[in-house]
């Protein structure tokens, strides 16, 4: 059920993100500084205390924040190198 929840949550954002930076280069950045800094470590404390508190044990509510916020991270990480690399991007 969480995954299907995350996998939701990605698709959300990564729409978001495409129709909010379309084809301006500061935007992406912008976007993806945002996903890495602020959405990312929100993730992981909200999954860490949801699991922690349903399965009683932080042991597994750290590694599904973790994971969670890492696949976040690596999002974030994509929009950076679509913002800085990519030809059809404008610089304004």
């Amino acid at each position: 059920m969480s995954l299907m929840i995350l996998a939701i949550f990605l698709i959300l954002l990564n729409y978001s993100v495409n129709k909010f930076s379309a084809a301006h280069r500061k935007r992406w950045c912008i976007s993806a500084a945002v996903t890495i800094l602020l959405i990312a470590p929100i993730v992981f404390e909200v999954t860490l205390q949801v699991v922690g508190r349903y399965s009683g044990d932080g042991i597994a509510g750290s590694v599904a924040g973790w994971t969670f916020a890492a696949i976040l991270f690596f999002n974030g990480v994509i929009f950076l190198l679509i913002g800085l690399f990519s030809k059809k991007v404008r610089s304004n």
